[in-house]
């Protein structure tokens, strides 16, 4: 994981991409989609300031070390998407929306609530991909 990508970023990116797979069935769309709103989500003022609230609700090393299971998560996924057949993608697929949700719901348990409205938004989609 490099360590300049947030973690908000990351999941922008892993939804992002999810959503670009599950309309599309394209492996190329869909990595493109993914680097693409990574490196948007880190620009964004929006993500940033969402970042900056939620690192204040569960502590920056805990966001940091939710940041690299993201990180797991869509190297696998990545690697599933490159290596095997649409099955297979479409249950890696699952498992990414699947683990990007438990850490979204990590934060809810840690702080009682989703602290932002872009995360809290990811949190319900996920619930629903």
């Amino acid at each position: 994981m490099n360590e300049n990508e947030l973690f908000v970023a990351q999941v922008a990116a892993a939804i992002e991409a999810a959503s670009v797979w599950r309309s599309l069935r394209d492996v190329q769309r869909t990595l493109r989609a993914h680097e693409e709103a990574l490196d948007e989500a880190q620009v964004d003022p929006e993500l940033l300031r969402e970042e900056w609230e939620t690192a204040e609700a569960v502590s920056c090393q805990v966001l940091r070390t939710m940041g690299g299971r993201v990180s797991k998560l869509w190297e696998r996924y990545s690697l599933a998407l490159v290596d095997r057949g649409v099955v297979d993608a479409n249950a890696a697929t699952d498992e990414l929306v699947a683990g990007v949700f438990r850490e979204l719901d990590r934060i809810r348990e840690l702080n009682g609530s989703i602290p932002t409205a872009k995360v809290n938004d990811w949190w319900e989609r996920c619930a629903h991909l």
